[in-house]
């Protein structure tokens, strides 16, 4: 058996118009299609060949391009010339029903399952058709409904980290109570550290999903009287709450109408086909998507069929090089400068939101960019000169266009959503570089966009209802009232009274405490996700850096970049998703050699931040 790229056997064009005339295929987005083509193989099978063997494992979704294969089935022997075979892949079953041999030369299209489980996901109407087919074309649909729904029972281990974690949830926010009170505490100030000792409890043991134990916050808060609603609701009020949701919203659209994958398709025709641009294109589109894509692990998402398509091409036996490229390439490109954005990560908006109103007024989206840019620079050299360095051996390969350009094919002309969102996300940029003219905030500027996308129909209720991460605008709108609660109950003054030292080290000598803050923030690290740390540390030094004349945005810029390292992929969210994927294909990469770059990664961090101290000098900030 023969395997090759679609295309290439295929010719382009043929690809995109025989999976638009399936009947299954044909009832998804022009998109889904597209990503589709980038995991599927060509299968060339010769007559009297086993295709499918019984009982082997159901891995692979075959649909006939040309050819006619036989069903051996002692009771219902069939002849297929068109269609689906291994259907079971498809309905979930772990292995094949029959085997299925060609009867002549035969081509064959191979979908993996998780490609075919991830197309279902988008349209799970499909799964009816699979059901309908491999239960001989049953029209019944409660019957279909109920296979649809068994699930095999599996036995589950005791979950000791489950029962740690409740204990502890319910033990030490009451000795944090209990220890706050022999310190002679405001019972205000006890009950928001128990109830901030609560939340993140519920965060590192994740007990319950990342919105509800800020949400649970809130609500203890305003029970206990510790702050009055206008305080500890205040985030839902605030600029920064519209402005996330409108960026989650305009990411969203672009998402949803194709135009992010048309762009990508683009710029990857646009380079030559080596092992130097792929890896730029890889990382470059990371960069692009970072300040319009907000969601981390909405970018990676959106790159991940590209890196398996490339590592699959790449298959290089010299220590996995190429493809441990591609995949530190994708991995800081989606993470390598999302502090530098305000719009980059959901957790900037967060500590945005916690500035006061002067610092909110003048850190809007292009300073931001422009007080981090000497930072971001340095990042940017520091990752291509350490790239060259670690990949100098790393050999070539040759890849063929005829894939991209089908992908291209089969998307067609711009669609109106597409001229939506390219309309939405030119005006939002506009709108930005001439914030001095216009004098509108940015997060005004960027939900008066989506009610006017609104207006035009390119955004409607169901673009609402699933396109906003509505989890996360929750988180921020809980997180971003913490800052004013500390001021309101007290703990403000407890915080200066108590490691006001800090403070010292802040006005007298910079150096020390970002040492002192690195340190200690990277032990923590080992512990918490990098949004949890920085939240922490935010709320517990911003009262001594207003003490100390110190700039929030100073402290919340190294505290998110400080938080932004990582070694180990259990520490970043994007790392695990990235190895878990690969692993599922069994695609291999070297993970020791970007274990090491992370680890110098870690140090360049600290460097951008003291080479950037005299810039930051320069614009007044500290």
């Amino acid at each position: 058996m023969i395997e090759s790229s679609i295309s290439n056997e295929m010719g382009t064009g043929k690809l995109g118009e025989f999976l638009l005339k399936n009947s299954v295929f044909s009832n998804f987005s022009r998109t889904h299609l597209a990503k589709l083509i980038l995991q599927i193989k060509c299968h060339q099978i010769n007559k009297d060949q086993i295709l499918i063997q019984k009982d082997a494992a159901a891995d692979y979704l075959f649909l006939i391009y040309s050819g006619s294969f036989k069903i051996i089935n002692e009771s219902n022997p069939q002849i297929i010339k068109d269609g689906f075979l291994g259907i079971e892949t498809a309905v979930g079953l772990d292995t094949y029903k029959n085997s299925i041999i060609a009867i002549e030369n035969s081509e064959l299209i191979r979908i993996s399952k998780k490609s075919i489980n991830q197309l279902i996901s988008s349209n799970p109407d499909a799964l009816k058709t699979f059901f309908r087919a491999f239960h001989d074309n049953d029209d019944d649909d409660k019957k279909i409904e109920t296979l649809i729904k068994v699930h095999k029972d599996k036995d589950t281990p005791f979950p000791y980290k489950l029962v740690i974690g409740w204990v502890s949830t319910m033990v030490l926010p009451l000795i944090m109570f209990y220890v706050a009170n022999l310190l002679h505490f405001k019972s205000s100030v006890a009950y928001f550290l128990s109830i901030i000792c609560l939340t993140i409890l519920l965060w590192i043991f994740q007990l319950l999903p990342v919105f509800v134990p800020p949400l649970l916050s809130i609500l203890l808060l305003i029970l206990l009287n510790v702050a009055p609603p206008s305080i500890a609701l205040s985030g839902f009020a605030s600029g920064t709450f519209f402005m996330c949701m409108s960026v989650f919203l305009i990411g969203g659209v672009m998402i949803s109408s194709g135009l992010t994958y048309r762009l990508m398709l683009m710029v990857l025709r646009l380079v030559p086909p080596s092992r130097f641009w792929y890896s730029f294109c890889l990382f470059i589109i990371g960069i692009i998507l970072t300040p319009v894509v907000p969601s981390p692990t909405a970018r990676v998402t959106m790159l991940i069929p590209f890196l398996v398509e490339l590592m699959d091409i790449a298959k290089d036996e010299q220590d996995n090089l190429i493809s441990t490229q591609f995949v530190l390439a994708t991995l800081q490109g989606v993470g390598l400068v999302g502090t530098i954005f305000l719009t980059g990560d959901p957790f900037n908006l967060i500590l945005f939101g916690m500035f006061d109103q002067q610092n909110q007024y003048t850190f809007q989206w292009l300073y931001w960019l422009y007080a981090s840019s000497f930072a971001g620079i340095i990042l940017l050299i520091s990752y291509f000169i350490l790239l060259g360095l670690f990949f100098r051996k790393a050999g070539k390969i040759n890849i063929s266009r005829n894939t991209i350009n089908e992908q291209v094919k089969i998307l067609g002309p711009l669609s109106s959503a597409e001229w939506g969102a390219l309309m939405g996300i030119c005006t939002l940029a506009i709108g930005i570089m001439s914030a001095s003219i216009h004098k509108m905030d940015i997060p005004w500027l960027t939900l008066s966009i989506i009610v006017g996308l609104m207006i035009v129909g390119t955004v409607n209720a169901d673009e609402m209802r699933s396109r906003i991460d509505w989890t996360t605008l929750i988180f921020i709108g809980t997180i971003t009232a913490w800052v004013p609660v500390v001021s309101s109950s007290g703990l403000n003054d407890v915080i200066t009274e108590n490691i006001g030292w800090v403070g010292q080290y802040m006005q007298n000598n910079i150096y020390i405490f970002i040492l002192l803050l690195f340190g200690l923030m990277m032990i923590v690290r080992i512990f918490l996700l990098p949004g949890t740390t920085a939240i922490l540390f935010y709320t517990a030094l911003s009262p001594i850096a207003l003490t100390a004349g110190i700039s929030e945005w100073f402290l919340a810029f190294i505290i998110r970049l400080i938080s932004e390292c990582f070694i180990l992929p259990y520490q970043y969210t994007n790392y695990v998703l990235i190895r878990d994927d690969l692993a599922y294909r069994g695609l291999k990469y070297n993970n020791n050699r970007i274990i090491m770059f992370n680890i110098i990664m870690v140090f360049v961090r600290l460097g951008a931040i003291f080479a950037s101290l005299p810039f930051w000098k320069y614009l007044n900030i500290i």
